[in-house]
C-alpha cells in the first residue's frame, strides 16, 4: 500500500531551498571566475540539499571551504549555512515521527526499515529519533559480512527501526517487516523497486506499506512525479 506523504517546508525552509537554487543557477562561480553550471552539478548537490538540512550543510560547507570556489559563491554559501543554524523547525523530521508514532500505535510490534541514500541523513535521523526511546539498527557501508549478519537479526529480534542506506537495498531478506519509509528518494524508479522487494519476498505474509516523503515545491516532488 504505497502512500507519498507530503511535507510542506515553512516559510523560512522554502527561502533556503529557493537561495540555494539561486546559488546554484547563477552564483555558482570557479576562483578563477569561471562559471560552473550545468545539469551535473544539480544533480551531485540537489538530492544531497533535499535528503535533510545536516546534508544539505554538509554540502554547502564544503563550498565555503572549498578554495576551488570563487570568494562570492562561498560567502554565499556561508550565508545559507548560517540561516540553517537560525531553523526552529525541521518539518521533514516531523512528518517522519508522525509516521513512525502512528505506525507503532497502530501495531506496538511493528518493524520499520527507513532507506535514505545519505549516511550524513542517516545518522541526523538516528538523532532525531534518540529522544523517543526507540531500539534503532543502523545499516550503512563498510559492515563486514557477519556485522550486517548479527544486525539483521538485532533489527528482527529486538528493534523497532533500522536505518539504512543502499547498502541495504540489494540482496537482503526482511519479509519479517511490513513498513518501509523512504525518507529521500532515489532518482531510479528500479532502485526504489529494490527497497520494497527487500519486504517483498517469499514469506511474506502481510500487507506492505510504503511511506515517501517528498518535500513540496522542491527537487524531491519533481522526483515523485518522474517515478509515478
Amino acid at each position: 500500500i504505497p502512500k507519498i506523504e507530503v511535507v510542506n517546508l515553512t516559510m523560512d525552509e522554502k527561502k533556503i531551498y529557493d537561495s540555494i537554487c539561486d546559488l546554484l543557477k547563477t552564483k555558482y562561480f570557479a576562483a578563477n571566475g569561471d562559471e560552473l553550471r550545468g545539469k551535473l552539478i544539480i544533480y551531485a548537490i540537489l538530492p544531497k540539499v533535499t535528503s535533510s538540512s545536516r546534508s544539505a550543510v554538509e554540502s554547502l560547507s564544503k563550498i565555503a571551504e572549498s578554495e576551488k570556489y570563487h570568494s562570492e559563491t562561498r560567502q554565499i554559501a556561508q550565508d545559507i549555512i548560517e540561516s540553517y543554524s537560525k531553523l526552529t523547525k525541521d518539518s521533514k523530521i516531523e512528518k517522519l515521527i508522525e509516521i513512525v508514532d502512528r505506525v507503532l500505535k497502530n501495531d506496538g510490534n511493528a518493524k520499520i526499515l527507513l532507506y535514505t541514500k545519505h549516511p550524513t541523513t542517516l545518522k541526523y535521523i538516528v538523532e532525531k529519533l534518540v529522544p523517543y526511546n526507540l531500539k534503532i539498527v543502523e545499516f550503512i557501508g563498510g559492515l563486514t559480512r557477519e556485522e550486517k549478519t548479527q544486525r539483521i537479526l538485532d533489527f528482527k529480534n529486538n528493534a523497532q527501526i533500522m536505518i539504512s542506506t543502499e547498502t541495504g537495498a540489494e540482496g537482503l531478506n526482511f519479509q519479517f517487516c511490513n513498513v518501509l519509509i523512504n525518507y529521500d528518494l532515489p532518482w531510479n524508479p528500479m532502485s526504489v523497486e529494490q527497497r520494497i522487494g527487500r519486504l517483498d519476498r517469499i514469506g511474506q505474509t502481510r500487507d506492505m506499506y510504503i511511506y515517501s516523503l517528498a518535500t513540496k515545491d522542491t527537487m524531491e516532488e519533481h522526483v515523485v512525479d518522474l517515478i509515478i
